[in-house]
């Protein structure tokens, strides 16, 4: 309950990306998705997302590069960047990146939902059958 949430998802794969929009699209987010870094800072310009999952190895703009273009964008809402990769070394680099979080694919139903929670002030509320 509350103002709907917009999450953008940044990721050249178009199965990870469906993977995650069914995902939030259950939660009722209002999810945008990016196929490349580049598509992603265009999005980024005309709808302010309230959280970013951005896929680390992207060609061209990367989610590194991505990430620090987004951060010096001229935006007074602040906006939570969390990584994506199959590579759990790349924790540290995305975190020197600008990213506040990292998630390891595949992904996990359960630390998704723990990032959204914290990252976007959520109370999970589960109904019991």
């Amino acid at each position: 309950i509350g103002k709907p949430r917009t999450i953008l998802i940044i990721d050249d794969n178009a199965e990870h990306r469906g993977f995650l929009r069914e995902m939030l699209d259950l939660l009722d987010f209002i999810v945008k998705e990016a196929k490349s870094g580049e598509e992603a800072l265009q999005v980024v310009q005309e709808t302010w997302p309230d959280l970013i999952l951005v896929d680390v190895f992207m060609p061209g703009i990367d989610g590194f590069e991505t990430t620090r273009s987004i951060r010096t964008l001229a935006n007074p809402a602040p906006v939570s960047i969390i990584a994506i990769s199959a590579s759990p070394e790349m924790q540290q680099a995305s975190l020197a990146a600008g990213c506040d979080d990292f998630l390891v694919k595949p992904i996990q139903i359960d630390h998704l939902f723990q990032c959204l929670g914290q990252y976007l002030q959520l109370e999970w509320k589960f109904i019991g059958s």
